[in-house]
């Protein structure tokens, strides 16, 4: 019986040990991944441009009247401050300029524009025109 109990002993030690160098060494299931940088999406770059005759105000449009209209009432300051960004503005004209399917071209944009994305994620459906105006902005 004795030799059994130190046996289990030392497995659940051994466990033990194994368990907390593997998250100490970040190997465990459990550990955080790193964070990646916030990046836009090809539907926003896809279905918003800018407009940079609109000074000082909401810039962003789109095809959809009632989606410009519902932005403009629930993400006002989200969308000036994307239009006080010249980057996000490029970013966002850019964008319009690549074809529907152009992956790469939507990749070069956000690739030289990388500035300009953080102001963007309004628009995306985690963002303000998201949870606000999924169904205007057909999300």
């Amino acid at each position: 019986m004795e030799r059994r109990f130190s046996r289990i002993e030392l497995g659940g030690l051994s466990l033990w040990l194994v368990f907390f160098l593997s998250m100490a060494l970040g190997l465990g299931a459990c550990t955080k991944t790193r964070e990646s940088e916030p990046t836009i999406s090809q539907k926003v770059l896809t279905l918003f441009f800018a407009d940079p005759t609109e000074n000082g105000a909401c810039c962003i449009t789109s095809s959809l009247e009632k989606c410009d209209e519902c932005i403009k009432s629930y993400c006002a300051t989200d969308c000036a401050n994307a239009c006080a960004n010249p980057v996000s503005v490029e970013l966002l004209s850019c964008g319009a300029e690549c074809r529907e399917n152009d992956e790469s071209c939507f990749e070069r944009c956000k690739a030289t524009r990388p500035e300009g994305v953080k102001e963007l994620l309004f628009l995306e459906i985690e963002g303000c025109a998201g949870a606000h105006c999924f169904t205007e902005c057909g999300y």
